[in-house]
């Protein structure tokens, strides 16, 4: 890379007016558009092949002064690497894709900035949300700001659905502590969950077999059982409740002491 030389704009070897950084105090020293050194150099063995970004030089038809090239040419609209409709269970995900080499991608959540990342060697940027966003839809979108500070365009929206809430499962029957002489008793529960998928049930810690709301116990022996009802949803999240109760069938048994037959 090189410097490009002064050009006749400049006095005894000294440019005029101060160049515009894109943000001098945060350290950016990128040409911004309309500094007085864009296309203000020469374009001879000075000027070098490229800039200190990797630029080609004389963008727009003559090299600028200094070590940077101002490109006014939006990069290509990133892009994101989930499907629209993506189901995650994770509350702080990670937003990808591919960017032009040297940009600095922006993640929006609804519009609204979340935050940034830089594009690696390959043009891949990996943004995590630092804090955990809320349950439900997110419409996400990306643009990417070139060294110059030059944006694309926001990309097409892509929803994002949050769902790190597990299940929740109301077993209301058996009643927990019920003492009966049903010994096929009705399974009966409910389920709050907005990506429903598989309900298992449990007798006594046994295998776990499918199960629905309103279906019945196979004929269970007399004593304790506990009945355990278990939710997964479309991620694997799972949620549970159980319910202990008794079984008494036998009848009891009366005997006569007198009057004696």
């Amino acid at each position: 890379t090189g410097t490009a030389s002064i050009s006749s704009s400049a006095v005894n070897n000294n440019q005029t007016t101060a160049p515009a950084f894109v943000d001098a105090l945060a350290g950016d020293f990128h040409q911004a558009l309309g500094s007085a050194t864009v296309d203000a150099g020469a374009t001879d063995g000075n000027s070098g092949a490229s800039d200190v970004d990797g630029d080609a030089r004389s963008i727009g038809g003559t090299a600028d002064i200094g070590g940077d090239e101002y490109n006014p040419t939006a990069p290509p609209v990133p892009s994101i690497s989930f499907s629209d409709g993506q189901l995650t269970n994770d509350a702080t995900p990670f937003i990808g894709g591919i960017a032009a080499l040297n940009t600095t991608v922006t993640v929006f959540d609804g519009g609204v900035a979340a935050g940034t990342a830089v594009t690696d060697l390959f043009g891949n940027y990996s943004f995590p949300f630092p804090s955990a966003i809320g349950g439900g839809t997110h419409s996400i979108t990306v643009a990417a700001v070139n060294p110059s500070g030059v944006s694309s365009a926001q990309s097409a929206a892509k929803g994002l659905i949050v769902d790190a809430t597990a299940p929740v499962v109301d077993l209301t029957s058996p009643v927990n502590g019920l003492l009966s002489n049903d010994n096929t008793p009705a399974i009966v529960f409910g389920v709050t969950e907005p990506n429903p998928d598989t309900t298992m049930c449990s007798l006594d810690g046994g295998d776990s077999f499918a199960c629905s709301s309103g279906d019945v116990l196979p004929p269970v022996s007399d004593g304790t059982h506990t009945l355990a009802v278990t939710h997964f949803d479309t991620l694997g999240t799972s949620g549970s409740d159980s319910a202990t109760f008794h079984v008494d069938t036998t009848p009891p048994a009366v005997s006569i002491s007198s009057p004696q037959a």
